[in-house]
């Protein structure tokens, strides 16, 4: 995973499997920092308008194709085929992000002992669900649960560690 994040630049695909990748070996402050940089990734992500980057991305990667086949560039701002690999162009879905910080919630709060960090992913989570955004993602009850879940296991650990969570909600 480190040696497929060399080669590519903010790869939020990557990073997400990383992290459940670093989880699964036990490197949790690893895990954690992965999924730091995730979170600004998105956050940078939000920021830009995505289709318009994936449509310059096509343009780029169809000019230097062409280029290093020895063919005049071509200049045309039409749509690639849709068997280019291009097309797939890795910027995450609200979906995988809020899974993701459901995952990331419990990291830190069962492995990290950082509750407060792990309240903060939950809702942030919650945050992104209720945008209304994507009708597929507040239609999707599973997430919901997802969420829901997460920000009781945030709760749960605060009061664990002697911090009440009435100032918290």
């Amino acid at each position: 995973m480190y040696n497929a994040l060399s080669h590519t630049f903010q790869s939020q695909r990557l990073l997400r499997h990383l992290i459940v990748a670093l989880t699964a070996r036990g490197s949790y402050s690893e895990a954690g920092q992965a999924l730091t940089v995730y979170l600004e990734l998105f956050d940078k992500a939000r920021e830009t308008d995505a289709a318009q980057v994936a449509r310059d991305v096509r343009k780029f990667r169809k000019r230097a194709n062409s280029a290093a086949a020895g063919e005049a560039p071509q200049l045309d701002s039409h749509a690639p085929p849709a068997d280019d690999p291009a097309a797939d162009f890795d910027i995450d879905s609200d979906r995988a992000f809020v899974k993701t910080l459901t995952f990331g919630t419990r990291v830190f709060c069962k492995y990290l002992d950082d509750p407060e960090t792990g309240l903060k992913l939950a809702r942030r989570a919650r945050a992104i669900f209720d945008e209304r955004k994507d009708r597929v993602l507040t239609q999707d009850k599973a997430v919901e649960s997802e969420v829901e879940r997460a920000l009781g296991v945030a709760l749960g650990a605060l009061n664990a560690k002697g911090v009440s969570s009435s100032s918290r909600l």
